[in-house]
């Protein structure tokens, strides 16, 4: 896998964002059962907030008309491809990552949100169940945004619960998904092939 980066999470600014989605392709990444559930907990949370960064096109699914027409215009907030650490800033100002995508081998933006002690939930396809489990987060079926919301609505009810799922979720990234854990592990691969006289040290 790709080693993760560890922000510094000093000075933590406030967590104003509910929801945040990071897909580069929305309709693959999951974006629309986002927007059914924050309209499904709109009618519970008013004030609800989501920010969705990525990219989409129209030709798969308007996404600004679902949410003019579902009068989500102050809770959703869309913004495109963002560099990597504005990305952070973000991921540092929420509350609840989500990651219901369709398809995935490894998702580092997943990864990404742990090293930043977030909850997560996410869909039970291709490497996520590697990275979720009961301990730091929800596993979801890709297409079914109902749980996608419910899961969101008891996160949000339990902040003490979801702060010690961050907790658990770094804890597990620090130990198996970090930058030195990756090169540890492929230097070890390597030196299974390679004579002695070439094998890597550190």
């Amino acid at each position: 896998h790709k080693g993760t980066d560890f922000p510094s999470l000093k000075n933590m600014p406030e967590k104003e964002i509910d929801i945040i989605f990071i897909g580069s392709r929305f309709e693959i990444k999951g974006a629309k059962e986002v927007l059914f559930a924050v309209n499904i907990l709109k009618q519970k949370y008013p004030d609800i907030k989501c920010l969705m960064i990525g990219r989409y096109s129209r030709f798969d699914y308007d996404y600004e008309k679902y949410i003019k027409e579902n009068n989500l215009q102050n809770n959703i907030m869309i913004i495109g491809n963002t560099p990597h650490d504005k990305v952070f800033e973000y991921l540092k100002k929420a509350k609840i990552f989500v990651n219901p995508t369709h398809i995935e081998m490894y998702s580092h933006t997943l990864t990404e949100a742990m090293s930043i002690k977030l909850p997560v939930i996410s869909s039970d396809v291709g490497g996520n169940p590697e990275l979720v489990n009961e301990k730091n987060g929800f596993l979801i079926k890709s297409t079914d945004f109902n749980a996608l919301a419910k899961h969101i609505d008891f996160l949000l009810q339990n902040p003490e619960i979801a702060k010690k799922m961050g907790e658990q979720g770094y804890k597990l990234v620090k130990k198996e998904f970090s930058e030195t854990q990756m090169i540890e592990k492929y230097i070890k691969l390597y030196n299974k092939f390679l004579p002695e006289n070439k094998k890597i040290t550190i």
